[in-house]
């Protein structure tokens, strides 16, 4: 089945999926309920992937489809609890409940060295923002091929356009410097990734999948847990 094609039954399955009454609950909620995804099944799949983390993620993008930001079924997680030379960007196509790529990605060179524990919302901090994003568009720039993203999160994430936040391509994102340095090299904040999957990986992500960026940080997942509490 085509990309274009799997998006647009996706999309009819999502819309009859939100006619489903149900209630939400802190342990299964709504969006593995009304579009019938198990973040404890999703994670397995991922296999290095906290059940916690998955259920963030699945409902992170519950609400980002509920906001009528979702046009494709691809939801990226991204953890950061993980050291940089190591896998910790999965990309899931929601529609086959499957992980079609598992891939190393950097994080800001003010967040960290091997490790990210420091993040930020603000413009010249050079780190990474945590939180959801949705994927909008492409272009040509100087780190070439790159998608850019929308941070939907207040105080969190929502300058990530105007900081020029998007996932690229980067020499110091690929195999061959990970295995020079023990590390990737880190960017000005961005979700970069290996050069060899770089452009694929943003087309089938632009216009519309949904990014989620996590880490333990408490006043962040106490936002979260407030969200929940909201919806």
């Amino acid at each position: 089945m085509s990309i274009h094609n799997k998006t647009r039954q996706f999309s009819k399955m999502l819309g009859a999926g939100l006619l489903v009454i149900a209630s939400l609950c802190s342990t299964a909620y709504a969006a593995s309920e009304r579009l019938r995804l198990d973040p404890e099944e999703l994670a397995s799949k991922a296999r290095t992937l906290n059940p916690e983390v998955m259920k963030l993620a699945v409902k992170a993008y519950h609400n980002a489809y509920k906001e009528g930001l979702v046009r494709k079924p691809y939801l990226v997680v991204i953890d950061y609890s993980k050291p940089s030379h190591k896998k910790r960007m999965w990309v899931f196509d929601l529609y086959e409940e499957e992980v079609v790529y598992k891939l190393h990605v950097t994080h800001g060179v003010n967040s960290g060295n091997r490790m990210a524990t420091r993040f930020s919302n603000r413009l010249g901090s050079l780190q990474t923002s945590l939180g959801t994003f949705v994927t909008q568009n492409t272009y040509d720039g100087r780190n070439g091929y790159s998608l850019r993203l929308q941070g939907l999160e207040p105080g969190i994430n929502d300058m990530a356009k105007r900081r020029g936040i998007v996932i690229h391509g980067a020499d110091y994102a690929s195999r061959d410097y990970l295995a020079r340095n023990g590390k990737l090299g880190r960017s000005w904040g961005c979700p970069a990734i290996d050069t060899e999957y770089n452009a694929e990986v943003i087309e089938l992500l632009e216009h519309g999948s949904v990014i989620f960026a996590y880490y333990p940080d408490e006043m962040w997942l106490a936002s979260q847990e407030e969200s929940k509490r909201d919806a």
